[in-house]
């Protein structure tokens, strides 16, 4: 199933946050005017779309916490090619502040499309009578091959201008992956991202410190 009139806010202080520039910086003032004049064309660079099915966690997937056959919904939503040409035209001009504005306002955008992506996969996994216990994380819980067996099972039609590299990298890089645990509770929904089990502990938008058991693997 295809997500449909995908949009979003970009929080400008989320944009600086992720810039690594906080209110008190003495460059806040002048990223904070570079990103209003670089706004409303990277909005017209902005192609949102993506797509849902779901699938059985295949043999050369499975672990011990996630056994061969396991049900699970997976999702793949890009922000197109062209909001990465955009950013790329101010490194190739020099000019690093602007390319690294629209990269911030290119990531920012992704993420906050989840507040519209993820409650059509609720509506969805209620058609279905399931519920949602969990986001398996890749790296981490499951490995980068997780991201081909997720494009596989949605499908390359349903995803359209998206490819796959041989190391499971996707293009247009702005994109995400996400693969949920089914629950046979319809009103489980326990989607959202843990920071405390992200790999990512460099973060600037990390909201939690890393769990014990992450520290220690």
């Amino acid at each position: 199933m295809r997500f449909h009139n995908l949009k979003a806010e970009v929080p400008e202080k989320k944009v600086l946050q992720k810039m690594n520039c906080p209110p008190e910086s003495e460059w806040y003032e002048e990223f904070q005017s570079e990103l209003e004049e670089l706004e409303s064309e990277a909005k017209r660079a902005l192609d949102p779309h993506g797509a849902m099915a779901f699938g059985k966690i295949p043999k050369e997937l499975a672990t011990k916490k996630i056994p061969e056959g396991t049900e699970v919904a997976c999702a793949i939503i890009t922000i197109g090619k062209d909001i990465s040409d955009y950013c790329e035209s101010f490194f190739r001009d020099g000019d690093c502040v602007r390319g690294l504005l629209a990269d911030s306002y290119a990531d920012i955008y992704l993420f906050e499309l989840e507040k519209c992506w993820v409650h059509q996969v609720m509506d969805v996994c209620r058609e279905r009578k399931v519920g949602i216990r969990g986001r398996l994380e890749i790296p981490g819980d499951l490995t980068m091959e997780a991201q081909k067996f997720a494009f596989d099972t949605i499908g390359e039609a349903e995803l359209p201008g998206l490819t796959l590299s041989r190391g499971y990298m996707f293009y247009p890089v702005k994109t995400i992956c996400h693969i949920f645990l089914l629950s046979e509770d319809p009103e489980e929904f326990r989607v959202a991202h843990d920071c405390r089990r992200c790999t990512n502990t460099a973060c600037n938008m990390r909201k939690e410190p890393p769990s014990p058991e992450l520290l220690e693997a």
